[in-house]
């Protein structure tokens, strides 16, 4: 969405924005680790690594799990 005022909008790298699209998808679906890991057919580790932004994870890692939450709420 665009910058209110007030506000000043940032410019994210794609695996950071990417990151963050999965954790507002969780939270809008109130989806767990747990409960995306099991979309995704991987271990919470997965999901958690995801999640914490600390690096070790791949953009084809993230795409997945987007696209399981899509496949999930159909």
């Amino acid at each position: 969405r665009k910058a209110r005022r007030g506000e000043v909008g940032i410019a994210l790298e794609p695996l950071t924005a990417a990151r963050a699209a999965v954790a507002t998808a969780m939270a809008v679906r109130r989806l767990s680790k747990v409960g995306l890991a099991q979309l995704m057919q991987r271990d919470e580790k997965v999901v958690r690594r995801i999640l914490d932004g600390s690096g070790g994870v791949s953009m084809e890692t993230v795409s997945a799990a987007l696209k399981a939450l899509v496949r999930g709420s159909s």
